[in-house]
């Protein structure tokens, strides 16, 4: 997982995914940070984590290679605006870095082509809030208007 705090954290596996349970008020950008999710597998696993804890979470499809990603990780999902609506989403971190067949089958499923892309999902039934996804680049101000519109 990449750029999370060294913070006082419940950190756990769930299969083979980590898991971060934020307390209330920490500086993480959600209440459960769950990833690298890297397979279909991984995805439904971590759909019905989030759906224990989360109404909502939010997708994000990232790579190491991928320069825009850097910034979603280390600007604007720690901005202050952000992180004071995530508190109640969970954030599904998907790492297409390896780019292996895995990758491939999980990005057919969500019907993306590659990162960055962002988007929201309802956990109960897992399907993707219309209107949600962002492909390539956004500000702030884009994402608290796709994270309001959602609850």
């Amino acid at each position: 997982m990449r750029s999370i705090s060294k913070c006082n954290r419940r950190d756990f596996l769930v299969g083979g995914l980590a898991v971060m349970l934020a307390p209330a008020g920490e500086a993480l950008a959600a209440s459960t940070v769950v990833g690298p999710i890297r397979s279909v597998r991984d995805y439904t696993e971590a759909i019905a984590f989030a759906r224990m804890r989360n109404k909502y979470a939010l997708v994000d499809i990232a790579a190491d290679w991928c320069a825009f990603c850097k910034t979603i990780d280390g600007q604007i999902l720690v901005h202050p605006r952000v992180r004071a609506r995530m508190n109640e989403f969970a954030l599904l971190k998907i790492d297409v870095t390896a780019w292996t067949a895995d990758n491939a089958a999980l990005l057919q499923l969500l019907n993306v082509q590659g990162p960055p892309t962002v988007f929201i999902v309802e956990t109960g039934e897992g399907k993707e809030v219309l209107g949600s996804r962002t492909v390539g680049e956004f500000d702030v101000e884009n994402l608290v208007g796709r994270l309001e519109s959602a609850r």
